[in-house]
């Protein structure tokens, strides 16, 4: 599983469970990635003392699946197209599967509560901010970009994205985006928190719009998609109740301006990640 800021890496049986477990930092560029990549594979392979059947790989970034490539991970500076897939086929020898990180974290949250048909979203909102679908029981990556919900322009927003557009969800909900609307890059998103419960009206302002701003990407996913389970997930998450109460009761009130609305039980189908499962290794 690699992220923007730490890889981490899982032996795991044929069960599913994490015997072996790494995590260190990622590392900038194509080069730097490919080599981590490999060494923290051989490190685990050999803790285990076996080989492996296969190796499965998620990673921020536009995917093309036959081809193992990776392309436009900015966070990683890889913007063109990485042929990471085939790199490990011939270092490792075994079938190597690449995916997108949110997708296979979505495949992750998908197993962990109960697989078989059902359809879900995953909301990965950390330092960027996209969902993984799995849509009757299979991951659903469209052509290769499903999922680029952080990049879909919200109503009324006024930043300018990363990726070219204005008003993205991603700059008003993700954890990065409110760290620098609030002007503390050095900060965590729960003192952010904390500042707006103490008083500090633009801290609250961000947190408002980022709760109304979730709230409004849970309700085009349900009813575009009408997923059973929208599951949260990311470094914002780490808010637990604090997150999930206010965007509930945002999500009641979005409820309470359309017969239409309560048919779909929005706030009902929205439930966070359990914080301490590697989804992105299981998934992967």
């Amino acid at each position: 599983d690699v992220g923007g800021t730490s890889t981490r890496v899982g032996l795991v049986d044929a069960a599913g469970a994490i015997i072996r477990f790494t995590a260190t930092a990622t590392p900038q560029g194509p080069v730097a990635v490919t080599k981590l990549v490999i060494n923290e594979i051989e490190a685990i392979i050999a803790d285990g003392g076996g080989e492996v059947g296969a190796i499965g790989v998620g990673i921020p970034g536009r995917i093309d699946p036959a081809a193992g490539t990776v392309s436009m991970a900015v966070n990683l500076d890889v913007v063109e197209p990485l042929a990471l897939g085939p790199a490990l086929a011939q270092h490792f020898e075994v079938p190597v599967m690449l995916g997108n990180d949110v997708d296979v974290a979505a495949l992750g949250v998908h197993q962990h509560i109960g697989g078989g048909d059902g359809s879900l979203a995953y909301f990965s909102i950390g330092t960027g901010f996209a969902a993984g679908l799995v849509l009757n029981g299979q991951l659903h990556r469209g052509v290769g970009g499903a999922g680029e919900i952080g990049h879909l322009p919200v109503p009324g927003g006024t930043a300018r994205c990363s990726c070219g557009q204005i008003g993205c969800a991603e700059t008003l909900a993700s954890g990065g985006a409110m760290l620098r609307a609030w002007g503390r890059d050095d900060a965590d998103i729960e003192q952010l928190w904390d500042a707006a419960d103490a008083g500090d009206e633009h801290a609250r302002a961000i947190r408002a719009a980022a709760i109304d701003t979730i709230a409004w990407t849970v309700q085009c996913t349900v009813m575009l998609l009408d997923v059973e389970r929208i599951v949260l997930g990311g470094g914002v998450t780490r808010l637990d109740r604090r997150l999930l109460n206010p965007l509930t009761d945002r999500l009641r009130e979005r409820e309470a301006m359309s017969p239409l609305l309560p048919t779909y039980r929005m706030s009902d189908r929205v439930m966070l990640a359990d914080s301490g499962t590697e989804y992105g290794v299981t998934g992967a």
